[in-house]
């Protein structure tokens, strides 16, 4: 079982030990063979480790990622915005609950039915649990990120039994369904929140630090869907005077398929890319390192990683973000592209464009310039930093031919 990490607090003493409240009565002799017995009880008991949470009360989750038991922060190198367990079905489908049945790819104008996969892995059942849904505008954000405002879409009360019962897991669905108005992208983040007296939320939407809290900010397209439209979404996020990466999810891809998209419920029907056919980029461990957009002033500046690999062949991947904010006008002009003004978001598709080689940003043209074998679906991973480097937020997009 993993540590919480939201541990409760010790409760505040109760004797004031500055201020002794009896006087001692100098005529009393301890008798010593008592002392030692009390001393001899005592031994040792100061050394047992305090219970986990989860063994003394309920331990709630929503997980990040197949697998997840609880242990925060996520990211790295677990993303914390691909959770499994926010799923949609059409609202043309009125039975049960059916995996098959999940939509991976919502569009704006239609409704769906949305479910929660929530968890207590504690001994004690979390009674009067809420399970709530929001969604929010696509992008990259954390627990201080005033510009995004999550809007309540809706939520249910559910009793979850302890964790050696089958109803201590429990797919809730939440009331009302969705409607995507067409004003929408389709491309929204939903935020999903489990709370109960025992164990709550502390009321922040940071998936990466709370277990209470799932993300899941994806998009999963094939052949012909244009993908222009979310890149320059993507690219208008970038944090003013931070940086986005996009990295290669590699065999990450067959796990999230299966558990968010109904097409993709047998392990056959998703084929994980080669990653040593992977045709850009640099490898970092089990992935990819694409690209990295940073904004510098007024301008946002792209490079892809094997160009800057080419320019600094020492560098390090995951310092380009440092380098371009640092580099001087002639490096910049070698390995990068420059966007400026109103249409500077609009470079990191035309980079992507430029850097991969093709004649339109559809999804099946990206995977297959992508490389890593004719069937193969890729996972990117578009990754933003602030200023110093610190984590925001994370955006997947899945792409096939």
């Amino acid at each position: 079982m993993a540590t919480d990490t939201h541990r409760g607090k010790d409760p505040a003493s109760t004797v004031d030990t500055s201020a002794p409240t009896f006087v001692p009565d100098s005529a009393n002799t301890p008798d010593p063979a008592k002392v030692k017995k009390v001393l001899r009880d005592l031994s040792g008991k100061g050394d047992k480790r305090r219970p986990n949470r989860e063994d003394v009360l309920p331990y709630l989750l929503i997980r990040d990622a197949p697998g997840d038991r609880g242990a925060r922060p996520a990211w790295t190198p677990t993303p914390c915005w691909e959770s499994p367990d926010i799923l949609l079905i059409d609202a043309a489908y009125a039975g049960d609950f059916d995996p098959a049945q999940c939509v991976g790819n919502p569009t704006s104008g239609n409704t769906y039915r949305a479910f929660v996969r929530v968890f207590n892995l504690g001994r004690f059942p979390a009674v009067g649990t809420q399970v709530t849904l929001y969604w929010v505008d696509p992008g990259f954000f954390g627990p201080n990120s005033a510009d995004y405002q999550p809007q309540l879409i809706g939520g249910k009360f559910v009793e979850l039994a302890d964790r050696t019962r089958p109803e201590s897991v429990q797919v809730v669905e939440i009331a009302p369904a969705w409607h995507i108005p067409y004003e929408l992208t389709g491309h929204e983040c939903l935020m999903a929140i489990v709370s109960c007296l025992a164990d709550p939320w502390r009321g922040v939407f940071d998936s990466n630090n709370d277990r209470h809290v799932g993300q899941r900010n994806l998009t999963i397209a094939a052949g012909h869907m244009p993908m222009t439209s979310l890149l320059n979404i993507l690219g208008q996020r970038i944090p003013r005077g931070g940086a986005l990466q996009v990295l290669h999810g590699g065999e990450a891809v067959v796990p999230m398929l299966r558990a968010v998209d109904g097409r993709h419920r047998d392990a056959e029907s998703v084929v994980a890319p080669i990653m040593e056919q992977i045709a850009h980029g640099v490898t970092i461990g089990d992935s990819v390192h694409l690209l990295t957009a940073v904004q510098r002033g007024s301008e946002v500046v792209v490079a892809p990683t094997d160009a800057m690999a080419d320019a600094v062949p020492t560098i390090d991947p995951l310092s380009v973000p440092r380098y371009l904010q640092a580099a001087d006008r002639q490096l910049l002009r070698n390995v990068a592209m420059t966007g400026s003004g109103n249409l500077a978001h609009e470079v990191l598709a035309t980079s992507m464009q430029r850097m991969l080689d093709i004649g339109n940003l559809e999804a099946g043209s990206i995977a297959a310039a992508l490389g890593g074998g004719a069937d193969a679906s890729h996972l990117l991973r578009f990754v933003a930093s602030d200023a110093e480097g610190r984590f925001i937020g994370g955006y997947s997009l899945v792409v096939s031919r």
